[in-house]
């Protein structure tokens, strides 16, 4: 075999490696793409049988399997934000539930300031009187104790977007130590913060860590059969007629439907010359 005609083959070979490695990739995508699309389907089903009202289908009991599913949820999943979209309990210890209680407290303080229910210059002042540390003050865009050369914007002080996860995740803390104080204090009552936690708060697991009972849990289907219950249905509104009934109909709309008088037509003079007329012309 002679160099050229080996170089030759050996081109060829790492062009067929090339290729090979080309089809195995896309069959590793076509693979996932279709194990998306297997759990998407498992997913939408095993969905509606939590959330439909029938206790069997089929021969599954659905209470059974509820229990079942979210028991193995609850050993599989171990990060908190999976736990959290379940509505489990969080994988906190008494620090980190703390925490969790203050970050919810700040949110529903942030909430309220939206909603025109504690005013922005309320806020602006509690703040200013409750943070000591510049370190805290310089998150919310407050002046540094010792230097009043900052100006406080208000529609800057709940601007969370352009701040990172942890600087917002301290500012929640922040706004929730607040909101407790003012409890404490009696700036904020207790029924308007009980029912600020038990209208703000959804989920079990954040209800049971202040205290609050679950919320009933409201069903798809039950909605659907609501609409559908108060919405006519096709059958109802385009009903079969027989041709007897049909007939007896016309008459009674022609008997009760009287026929419409014209005006008498105006006799209209001709322009046409009579044959006397032409005659004596």
């Amino acid at each position: 075999m002679t160099v050229r005609r080996f170089h030759h083959k050996q081109s060829k070979l790492e062009q067929l490696q090339k290729r090979l490695t080309t089809l195995q990739a896309q069959v590793r995508a076509e693979d996932r793409n279709n194990n998306a699309k297997r759990q998407r389907i498992i997913g939408e089903i095993v969905e509606n049988w939590l959330n439909t009202e029938e206790s069997f289908v089929g021969n599954v009991n659905l209470g059974t399997f509820r229990e079942e599913f979210y028991r193995v949820l609850d050993r599989t999943l171990k990060d908190n934000w999976q736990r959290e979209l379940f509505g489990l309990e969080l994988n906190l210890d008494e620090r980190g539930k703390e925490t969790h209680m203050l970050i919810i407290q700040g949110r529903i303080l942030e909430k309220w300031v939206e909603w025109g229910k504690v005013s922005k210059q309320d806020f602006t002042e509690g703040l200013g009187q409750y943070l000591k540390r510049n370190i805290d003050r310089e998150l919310f865009g407050l002046p540094l104790l010792g230097d009043s050369s900052n100006t406080v914007y208000d529609d800057e002080i709940l601007d969370s977007f352009e701040l990172s996860k942890q600087k917002t995740r301290q500012k929640l803390i922040l706004m929730g130590r607040m909101l407790v104080k003012w409890v404490e204090q009696g700036k904020i009552s207790q029924a308007q913060y009980q029912s600020g936690l038990d209208g703000f708060i959804k989920v079990d697991s954040d209800r049971r860590l202040f205290g609050l009972g679950t919320l009933p849990k409201v069903k798809k289907e039950k909605a659907q059969q609501t609409d559908n219950a108060a919405a006519p249905s096709k059958q109802q509104i385009i009903t079969p007629v027989s041709q007897q009934e049909l007939v007896t109909r016309k008459s009674e709309l022609e008997n009760k439907v009287s026929p419409i008088q014209l005006p008498p037509a105006k006799k209209l003079r001709s322009k046409a010359a009579s044959e006397d007329q032409f005659h004596t012309w």
